[in-house]
């Protein structure tokens, strides 16, 4: 990018990275939530599901371990 284009960066940030971060926000609490009802159906205990944040493998998404 050329120096004169510089000052178009914090209009594509608006653009491009903020809504992106609030898709990823929203993609988040629609994944706890979903993981909340499985969890309710299975009859799971908190103690259970803990153990299961604990042991999951990596695969699981970044949240789960948390």
């Amino acid at each position: 990018m050329a120096v004169a284009g510089l000052h178009e960066l914090p209009d594509e940030y608006t653009r491009t990275i903020e809504p992106a971060r609030a898709l990823a926000a929203e993609t988040l609490t629609l994944d706890r939530a979903l993981s909340d009802l499985v969890n309710q159906a299975c009859d799971l205990t908190p103690a259970e599901i803990e153990l299961m944040r604990k042991t999951a493998p990596p695969a699981c998404p970044l949240w789960w371990s948390a």
